[in-house]
C-alpha cells in the first residue's frame, strides 16, 4: 500500500471515528454547570411539576434523583448545595444537606423531615451511626463500603423507626429519609440538568 493510500485510509478512518463519537456523546447528559446546586424532591411522587428558590422544576421520572441547575437561577442557595424537598402530609420541608469531604467512603445521610430528632443506629440498636439529628436537619457520616441491617430510631425509644438491610459500595451513597409517615432510603442519584 502507498504512503497515499495509507493517508485516504486514515482520513476515512477518521471522519467515520468522528461521526461515530457525535452519535455517542447523545448517550450523555449535559454537564452541570459550574455553579450547580443540586435539588431532590421526595415524596413528590404524583407531582410532575414543583416550585422552590423561584424555579418551577420539571420532576424526573426518577423520583429522588438530584436535579442540577445553576445557583443563580435560584434564590437564596448556594453554588455547590445540595437541598432535599421532603413532601409531608400538610407541608414541604427543606433540608440542606451537609458536603461531601470524600469520594473514597461511603457517606450516610439522615435527612429528618418528621417531628422528632431522629438516630441512625445498627438494627439491633447497639451501635449509633448518627446521632440526634433534629427536625429539618440533615447530618453524614463516611464509612467503608460494608453490608448491614440499619435502623432510624426516634431517639429516646427502643422500636425502630423502619429498618433496612443496606450493602454499601465506594461510590455509593444513602440517605435515611424521617417523615411523619414513616422513613425510607433512596439512594443518591443524579437526573436531569436544567439548561
Amino acid at each position: 500500500m502507498t504512503f497515499t493510500k495509507y493517508i485516504s485510509v486514515g482520513l476515512v478512518a477518521l471522519v467515520l471515528g468522528s461521526a461515530s463519537w457525535a452519535e455517542d456523546t447523545g448517550l450523555y447528559a449535559a454537564p452541570a454547570p459550574d455553579d450547580a446546586a443540586f435539588v431532590r424532591f421526595i415524596g413528590f411522587e404524583n407531582t410532575a411539576q414543583a416550585d422552590f428558590a423561584g424555579h418551577t422544576f420539571d420532576l424526573p421520572q426518577e423520583r429522588g434523583a438530584y436535579i442540577a441547575i445553576s445557583a443563580e437561577r435560584l434564590m437564596g442557595v448556594e453554588p455547590g448545595q445540595h437541598v432535599s424537598l421532603v413532601k409531608g402530609p400538610n407541608q414541604t420541608v427543606e433540608i440542606a444537606e451537609p458536603g461531601r469531604d470524600t469520594r473514597t467512603k461511603v457517606h450516610l445521610f439522615v435527612v429528618n423531615a418528621g417531628a422528632a430528632p431522629v438516630s441512625l443506629k445498627l438494627a439491633d440498636g447497639s451501635m449509633t451511626v448518627i446521632e440526634h439529628v433534629a427536625p429539618g436537619t440533615a447530618q453524614s457520616r463516611a464509612v467503608n463500603p460494608v453490608s448491614a441491617r440499619l435502623a432510624l430510631f426516634a431517639d429516646g425509644q427502643t422500636e425502630a423507626l423502619a429498618a433496612f438491610d443496606v450493602a454499601l459500595r465506594r461510590g455509593q451513597n444513602l440517605s435515611f429519609v424521617a417523615r411523619a409517615e414513616g422513613a425510607e432510603v433512596v439512594e443518591h442519584r443524579f437526573g436531569p440538568v436544567v439548561q
